[in-house]
């Protein structure tokens, strides 16, 4: 599938979705373009059922087929603003990025109010470096759909360009939008750190704290507010307040994503060791952990640096 959006390693989890014009796969999709397919070897020339059937394929993972049936639409019917929109999506998704601009762009001068069209072409500029257009077309696109991971990627520009102000009045209104996105309030709480405006940071992390069951990640990530602030005591005294949560944790259910939470409060502490063993045996219980196996590979990098340095 085509590439994602890229974000910096502090957001995050997202996890989030999907950048506009691009849906997984999933089954019902087969049965969708069977029936499409039964309609065009009844009436070949059908230009409706072209376009969906290429936008039913583009979304199945299937951008050349989708292409086919779209350039074939495009020759029966020129002037169909549609056919420009679900090209311009296919040949991005294709990787084919400046082609995929035209079409899109002759769709939106024309009049077309798709948010994809703007989210996708919002994409395109932002990987070509043009940061200020992309936020441009984000924003079309924002105010058209909300979607979170538009919100994301605006965001991400608006910080690279030193707009603090205007990401955070823009995270903060997906938050207010999107019902309480843990992926925003992590932009939020990034960019409030870095507007020097901790207690808004704090208040942030209270927030999401007290609807939480589990409360260590937040507990570590007031820790890192109140170091960024100077309060050097007040971020150890919220470290041991992670380890106890933890470690509370832990003792109910000895599973691999809770012994990875305690490695994570580990290494904010400086118990390297500690952490290994933990995220050995998360490695042991759960082996196709990424994250597990990623921390361990810090864990270790920083324990063979620590030693070369005591040489």
């Amino acid at each position: 599938m085509k590439r994602r959006f890229s974000q910096t390693a502090v957001v995050l989890v997202i996890a989030v979705g999907t950048v506009a014009g691009r849906t997984s796969a999933h089954p019902g999709l087969h049965h969708e373009i069977e029936t499409v397919t039964r309609q065009l070897d009844r009436a070949p020339d059908r230009v409706e059922s072209l376009i969906e059937r290429g936008r039913l394929y583009r979304l199945d993972d299937n951008a050349s087929a989708s292409h086919t049936d779209l350039e074939r639409a495009r020759v029966l019917d020129s002037d169909n603003d549609v056919i420009a929109l679900e090209l311009g999506l296919t040949l991005s998704a294709m990787g084919r990025d400046a082609e995929g601009e035209v079409q899109l762009t002759r769709y939106i001068q024309r009049g077309g109010r798709a948010s994809d069209a703007y989210a996708e072409r919002a994409r395109i500029r932002s990987h070509d470096n043009r940061a200020e257009s992309a936020i441009d077309d984000y924003s079309v696109a924002i105010d058209r759909s909300g979607d979170l991971d538009q919100y994301l990627a605006r965001g991400i520009l608006q910080e690279r360009l030193g707009r603090l102000d205007e990401a955070a009045s823009g995270y903060r209104d997906g938050l207010d939008r999107s019902g309480g996105s843990v992926a925003l309030r992590l932009a939020l709480i990034r960019v409030q750190i870095a507007r020097t405006r901790y207690d808004d940071a704090l208040s942030l992390i209270e927030e999401v704290t007290a609807q939480s069951r589990v409360k260590t990640q937040w507990y570590l990530r007031r820790a890192d507010v109140l170091e960024a602030a100077g309060r050097a005591d007040d971020a150890r005294a919220e470290r041991q307040r992670a380890l106890a949560e933890a470690e509370r944790v832990l003792a109910r259910r000895r599973t691999a994503i809770n012994l990875v939470a305690r490695a994570r409060v580990c290494v904010a502490m400086g118990r390297l060791e500690q952490a290994g063993l933990d995220l050995v045996e998360a490695i042991e219980k759960s082996p196709r952990f990424g994250a597990a196996r990623s921390l361990l590979n810090e864990v270790e990098h920083r324990r063979r640096s620590s030693a070369g340095g005591g040489r």
